[in-house]
């Protein structure tokens, strides 16, 4: 009867010290949810034209601990091309001004600080520049985006990767628009989870959702 006693005390003091670890001691973790969808733009032609990338990104900490983003990169890699990885640190914050109808920027980028049981969103802002002698420029093809972001927690970084697709059209499109300077931006839609828009029939829709 002791022994049993003994065991059951053991057990609700396991229990206990768990549930204690993980409603106030667990330390941060902190994921990344990326999109779904990103801007790609060509500017800075009179220097030799620099490709940015607004990319939204949402920041949880669903720890009872506070977290830190520390820093944010980007690396992007067409598949069949490992060789030539394009890795691009954070630059700015920015929102889209409702008026203008064109991205602005917030702020310069920072760490970013999540409290427990919290979430941020952030779009932000990446540029290869124009001065780099090796251009990043969007053939047809398909892409790997990766991010790689920095917490108080981790001396490596913690990394999401995602794929996009380049089609001719597109970058047929880009082609025109470094030829005419403009300096307009598209979407990629990653993972190609879901279009905007898509007409399916009633197997394609059981399947989908």
């Amino acid at each position: 009867m002791l022994v049993a006693s003994l065991i059951i005390s053991f057990i609700s003091l396991l229990i206990a010290g768990a549930a204690l670890y993980f409603s106030h001691l667990r330390k941060s973790r902190i994921d990344a949810i990326l999109g779904p969808d990103f801007d790609v733009y060509h500017h800075d032609y009179e220097t030799g034209t620099s490709t940015g990338f607004i990319i939204p990104i949402s920041f949880i900490n669903d720890s009872p601990s506070t977290g830190t983003v520390i820093k944010v990169g980007v690396s992007i890699h067409q598949k069949g091309c490992e060789e030539e990885i394009f890795f691009m640190q954070w630059h700015k914050f920015e929102y889209l001004n409702e008026k203008t109808r064109k991205w602005e920027h917030e702020e310069d980028a920072h760490p970013l600080v999540l409290a427990e049981k919290s979430g941020i969103h952030k779009n932000v802002w990446c540029i290869w520049h124009a001065q780099n002698s090796k251009k990043l420029l969007l053939e047809k093809g398909t892409y790997e985006l990766c991010l790689h972001y920095w917490t108080a927690e981790q001396k490596e970084p913690l990394k999401v990767v995602k794929t996009f697709f380049v089609s001719k059209e597109i970058s047929d499109v880009f082609a025109e628009w470094r030829d005419a300077k403009e300096t307009s931006s598209l979407k990629f839609v990653l993972d190609k989870e879901l279009e905007y828009n898509k007409l399916m029939n009633s197997d394609e829709f059981s399947k989908l959702l």
